[in-house]
């Protein structure tokens, strides 16, 4: 059977699978493109370009943050900057709180918290792969 990728407008690969040839052309739904005969990963790859479809690897996010450790009191903060627009904030706490934010309109971004322990943070914004960093809150 041969391999499809479905992608969307901006890129974003939807899925990826195998269908028998005369079933290739339906896997595609309203607003989706198809590429035939090439398998993809919508966690390593995007398209670039839809107008001239190429499977390529997601580039490594520009994402930065200042420092890892900070004092847990709602005061003390990390800076994260070089955020795309659009991007989304996920901080996971050792009791496994996620936070996810609105989408962000503003290249920095900043982090507090006010209990000790380790918070990983991964931020998504397509089409970087994700940035991840573990934090520790200690007490001052």
């Amino acid at each position: 059977m041969p391999y499809f990728t479905i992608y969307d407008a901006d890129g974003r690969i939807l899925r990826s699978g195998a269908a028998p040839a005369t079933m290739l052309d339906i896997q595609a739904q309203v607003g989706e493109f198809i590429l035939k005969e090439i398998p993809a990963d919508d966690s390593l790859q995007y398209i670039p370009d839809t107008n001239t479809p190429v499977v390529t690897e997601k580039p490594i996010s520009v994402v930065t943050i200042d420092k890892t450790t900070l004092t847990a009191d709602g005061v003390d903060f990390i800076t994260i900057s070089n955020l795309p627009v659009d991007s989304r904030i996920s901080v996971e706490s050792a009791v496994n709180e996620v936070y996810l934010d609105e989408p962000l309109d503003s290249p920095t971004d900043y982090l507090t918290v006010d209990a000790p322990g380790g918070y990983n943070i991964t931020i998504y914004a397509f089409p970087y792969l994700p940035f991840t960093a573990t934090i520790t809150g200690v007490i001052a």
